[in-house]
């Protein structure tokens, strides 16, 4: 990833980095006060007392210029190479490629390995064993589908149950609608 490249310095910035805290601290002024009589005097300061600050400024600027070009280059090889891999290659489909195709792999060996652990465990047991585990799933098996069943005669006994009460209330509903209807009249 390409690094952010920090912003060059001007000369006025380096001769404020040098001469704002004694500023601040010989005359005892606050932060305001303090930068205008630093500009006031950067402006009074001749060529010559400038130039040192001058030439910090074009160093700071050719680093500049330098780390912006690596920059630009970095960034310019991460985009090729994301463009590289949205490319599909010779003989290549969309699932072939990226994250699809590493899960779908790494589905396929975690299957594979299952299945040979498997198939060492079945080599490696007691015929008579294997038959036991196998009629022990079976009877589990039995046990689940015999709850399901039950729990859905249960639940049709209930709707039932609530069917012949709600046919009871809406009778009770009807007598009362009628005898209200028969005293208001």
């Amino acid at each position: 990833m390409a690094f952010k490249v920090t912003k060059a310095k001007s000369a006025f910035l380096y001769y404020q980095s040098t001469h704002l805290k004694t500023i601040k601290n010989t005359l005892d002024l606050s932060m305001g006060a303090a930068m205008t009589e630093l500009s006031s005097r950067w402006k009074a300061l001749s060529k010559e007392g400038r130039a040192k600050y001058f030439s910090m400024e074009a160093e700071d600027r050719e680093r500049f210029n330098k780390e912006s070009i690596e920059a630009d280059a970095d960034a310019y090889r991460v985009q090729v190479a994301k463009r590289e891999l949205l490319t599909a290659k010779e003989g290549e489909t969309k699932s072939s490629r990226g994250a699809r195709s590493r899960i779908a792999a790494e589905r396929s060996a975690a299957e594979s390995k299952r299945q040979a652990a498997k198939e060492r465990v079945l080599a490696t047991t007691d015929p008579e064993i294997l038959a036991e585990r196998q009629r022990i799933k079976d009877e589990k098996r039995r046990e689940v589908k015999e709850r399901q069943n039950k729990r859905k005669e249960e639940e049709n006994a209930l709707k039932q149950r609530h069917a012949k009460l709600d046919k009871v209330a809406k009778a009770q509903s009807a007598k009362r609608l009628e005898y209200l209807l028969g005293q208001s009249s």
